[in-house]
């Protein structure tokens, strides 16, 4: 069986394909099965209103979800709470290594990841709003 080399480029559209005789169109709408090429990502084509409130209601729960965990894992290591739940630990074998500044850096570290997912989803949330909006 030959193989099929199909190639999408965005935003012209075209596909490549080794078949002879079969139209590039052809090979791109077979390979994207069902995508459309000149559909934003943000937006969401063919769905009705109902479940695109539904599916920003999510995205937004999302981006709450991430803001809060990051800011609880940027603060929480160098705060108090940390230290005074650690003192009243499961395992005091522990206590060193979740107190060291490395360890709490590296939690924190993921508390930013969060907090910088939280902000790129509004700045993506904000773009399929705006791009929704003018059509």
């Amino acid at each position: 069986m030959p193989a099929i080399l199909t190639t999408e480029m965005f935003p012209t559209g075209s596909a490549i394909s080794n078949k002879a005789g079969e139209p590039a169109a052809e090979a791109g709408g077979r390979e994207t099965a069902g995508r459309s090429l000149g559909t934003d990502p943000g937006g969401l084509p063919g769905r009705g209103p109902v479940e695109q409130s539904r599916s920003r209601l999510r995205r937004a729960l999302g981006i709450l979800v991430c803001l809060e965990v990051g800011i609880f894992l940027f603060v929480a290591p160098w705060s108090s709470l940390w230290t005074g739940y650690l003192q009243l630990g499961y395992d005091p074998a522990w206590s060193p290594v979740l107190t060291s500044p490395f360890v709490r850096g590296a939690i924190s570290g993921v508390g930013l990841l969060n907090l910088w997912l939280a902000f790129r989803g509004v700045w993506d949330f904000r773009d399929a709003g705006g791009a929704a909006q003018s059509e």
